[in-house]
């Protein structure tokens, strides 16, 4: 999960000029000639993306996406630079929007102009750019030994929700797992124990879409979910205890002021998509048995609306309308957990009839 900085309550927002953020992307372009480029060509949900990037910071923002990769093509739908070092974006914005002295107090800055769109979050130490009408994107980075955990676990995150969001597609703060025939999508605030069931499903060999932000949108037979990272976190010390079977897996172990490695589940272990067959919503209560009730798509939109306009606003209008169809149309369930993640997990599997 992702810091909660860029709240509306706790966020500028600017409406700057749309030359302004074409400098930024301008410079972007420049700053990337400058220097040694890698591209990564990945598609996501039905989408051609190429991330352009120095060769530090392919290492930081492509192993979440590696089990996108695609063939490389000179087609592009999205091209998205990352760069760093100086000159920093703060230096070109005009003074007076004093995007600088936000950035101090780390108050994030949004700016946006004829679709346009800039933000500045120094929490996450990153600068984010779109222009969709030039198909170009932008992040930038102070130097690449300071992209924190979360972003290596789910990069180029805002930009593919600003992206994403006007083409019905919404970026959900949740988990899924299943198979081709069906997936459960798991929603709830942070801590609610979406992560533990995600992971659980992966190591009973169910097929893994993501544990802290998939795709959904509607697909050919109704609601689906689709696949965004390859990524899990899971605080060290749980890792060995309560989940042995993903030790061997890829991870990146935290750093002294981070708290969660992030495990890179493997190409073979990952779903792309999957229709959803049913919203859980977990809830904590260390029971003896986990108990599965039928409930309301409107305590299922309650549970699911909060965090992911919170982690991700803007479009507000847009998400709910996709998150409503969803949950009105699919079977909604809340999971109270029991002390036993397995049979958690065989409940969901029952659910969806993939197991006796």
């Amino acid at each position: 999960m992702i810091p909660l900085l860029d709240s509306v309550s706790h966020q500028s927002e600017i409406s700057g000029t749309y030359e302004v953020i074409s400098t930024l992307l301008s410079h972007a372009q420049h700053q990337l000639v400058e220097s040694a480029t890698e591209r990564f060509d990945f598609q996501s949900g039905g989408k051609r993306v190429r991330l352009s990037c120095t060769e530090r910071l392919a290492k930081k923002l492509t192993p979440a996406i590696e089990h996108l990769k695609s063939t490389p093509h000179h087609d592009s739908e999205l091209t998205i630079i990352a760069w760093e070092g100086s000159p920093t974006p703060l230096e070109l914005t005009p003074t007076e929007w004093q995007v600088a002295a936000c950035w101090e107090r780390s108050e994030p800055v949004r700016i946006s102009a004829n679709g346009a769109v800039a933000l500045f979050d120094r929490y996450s130490s990153c600068v984010h750019l779109l222009d969709p009408s030039k198909r170009l994107a932008a992040i930038w980075f102070p130097s690449a030994d300071e992209v924190p955990y979360w972003v290596t676990a789910a990069p180029m995150l805002r930009i593919l929700d600003w992206w994403f969001t006007p083409q019905q597609r919404v970026l959900c703060h949740g988990a899924a797992f299943g198979n081709s025939t069906g997936a459960a999508l798991v929603v709830g605030p942070g801590g609610a124990g979406k992560s533990s069931l995600a992971l659980g499903a992966l190591s009973a060999g169910l097929g893994y879409i993501g544990d802290d932000y998939v795709m959904v949108g509607a697909g050919e037979t109704g609601a689906e979910v689709g696949t965004l990272y390859c990524s899990g976190k899971v605080e060290p010390e749980q890792l060995s205890l309560q989940f042995p079977q993903l030790v061997s897996y890829q991870h990146i172990a935290p750093k002294e002021d981070e708290d969660k490695v992030v495990i890179l589940n493997p190409v073979e272990k990952m779903l792309n998509k999957a229709p959803i067959r049913a919203v859980i919503v977990p809830k904590i209560c260390d029971s003896p048995e986990p108990v599965l009730n039928l409930i309301g798509s409107g305590e299922a939109l309650k549970a699911l609306l909060p965090s992911v306009l919170q982690q991700l606003n803007g479009s507000e209008q847009t998400k709910l309308s996709i998150l409503s169809n969803i949950v009105t149309s699919t079977p909604c369930y809340r999971l109270e957990l029991s002390q036993d993640r397995t049979h958690n997990v065989s409940v969901i599997k029952r659910l969806l009839q993939l197991e006796p």
